[in-house]
C-alpha cells in the first residue's frame, strides 16, 4: 500500500534527515561520523549527543534525552484509515475501512 506524504518542508523530509543521521552513526559504530558524511551542523549535533553516550544502555540514553524532547511541536490525530481502491475494470471506486495500515520494511533492516 503506497501512501503519497508531503515531502519538501515537510514531515517525510525531516524523517528521512533523521534516519540518515541514525544510519550514519550506526556506521560509525555509535562514534560521530566523518564531517563528509554528515556536513549539516543539525544532524552533527544530533548524532554527537548520540555517539557522546556510545557507552550507555539504549533506554538510558533515551531516558537521558527526554528533557530535550519537544513534543508540544507534533501535532497528531489517532483517526481509522480510509482507503480507496479503483476498481479500472469496473470503472469505480471502492471505499475500505480499516484500522491500521501495513508498510513495507526496509531492506536495511532485514
Amino acid at each position: 500500500m503506497v501512501c503519497p506524504l508531503l515531502h519538501d518542508g515537510d514531515f517525510m523530509e525531516i524523517f528521512y534527515t533523521g534516519w540518515n543521521v541514525v544510519r550514519q552513526l550506526l556506521a560509525a559504530d555509535a562514534r560521530l561520523p566523518e564531517e563528509v558524511n554528515l556536513p549539516g551542523s543539525a544532524a552533527r549535533r544530533v548524532a554527537k549527543e548520540l555517539a557522546d553516550r556510545r557507552a550507555f544502555p539504549v533506554l538510558e540514553v533515551i531516558e537521558a534525552l527526554m528533557p530535550q524532547a519537544q513534543p508540544e511541536l507534533l501535532e497528531t490525530d489517532a483517526v481509522d484509515a480510509k482507503v480507496v481502491v479503483p476498481d479500472l475494470k469496473a470503472g469505480r471506486s471502492q471505499r475500505l475501512e480499516i484500522g491500521s495500515i501495513v508498510a513495507p520494511i526496509s531492506r536495511e533492516a532485514e
